[in-house]
């Protein structure tokens, strides 16, 4: 079985401590870039699962392009497991809400319990 492990993506996040406006936003945009990669990669050489451990976001509303992108990413291998620990930055992230979880999503909270669908809503 191969696996990726990746962390501390931070995805949609200001990064505005380090960089100016302009310069974050194109470096926000790599940040999401990468990922799509990394799951390019893992679907090209047959990795079985991308384990995300912990925060993968950075803000609670999660714009609509980042969750679409990511979303897409895994709703088009179903073959990769993705396996999705919550960090402290994005313990109540909105995509954390999805009402329609892809099967080959597993997220886990804190408190290592998996999320479970109950009707048409994700709960701890």
């Amino acid at each position: 079985m191969k696996i990726i492990h990746c962390s501390d993506l931070h995805l949609d996040s200001k990064l505005s401590s380090n960089l100016g406006g302009i310069i974050a936003k194109k470096r926000c945009g790599e940040i999401l870039h990468t990922f799509k990669r990394m799951v390019d990669y893992a679907s090209k050489n047959n990795i079985s699962a991308i384990l995300i451990s912990g925060d993968m976001f950075d803000i609670y509303d999660v714009t609509l392009n980042t969750k679409e992108t990511v979303l897409h990413a895994i709703t088009s291998n179903p073959q990769i497991n993705f396996y999705y620990l919550k960090g402290n930055h994005d313990i109540n992230t909105s995509f954390l809400k999805l009402v329609n979880v892809p099967n080959n999503l597993k997220m886990f909270g804190s408190n290592w319990r998996t999320y479970e669908e109950s009707k048409g809503q994700i709960t701890i």
